[in-house]
């Protein structure tokens, strides 16, 4: 099936871009980054109107659990997904795992390609 990106989705995934940092020389971000900055979290969010009137919703997990009592634990990395795959962007998620204080802690980065 072949997806047109219009020009507003352009922009959105533009200011997403923007809002992450996203540069050819800078292409990754990761979970706990974005966990631990509530700025750009809204900054997200606060896109959440613009992705839903510009772009198709097919399988949208976040907006089929947003509309029920199911809480979805990241919604900022849902909706940077969302626009991501309908823009035809593409990227990987990589999982590592360090040690702090005898923990094995998950650290998730997206590395975008631009």
């Amino acid at each position: 099936m072949l997806r047109i990106i219009n020009k507003n989705m352009e922009k959105i995934k533009l200011k997403i871009l923007k809002i992450l940092e996203i540069t050819n020389i800078n292409n990754t971000f990761t979970v706990q980054e974005l966990e631990n900055n509530l700025e750009k979290q809204n900054q997200i969010l606060d896109l959440e109107n613009d992705i839903k009137n510009n772009f198709p919703p097919t399988n949208w997990s976040y907006y089929i659990y947003n509309n029920t009592d199911i809480a979805i634990s990241k919604p900022y990395i849902n909706l940077i997904r969302i626009v991501f795959n309908s823009c035809k962007v593409n990227y990987l998620i990589k999982n590592s795992y360090i040690n702090i204080n005898n923990h094995k802690v998950n650290i998730t980065t997206y590395i975008v390609n631009l």
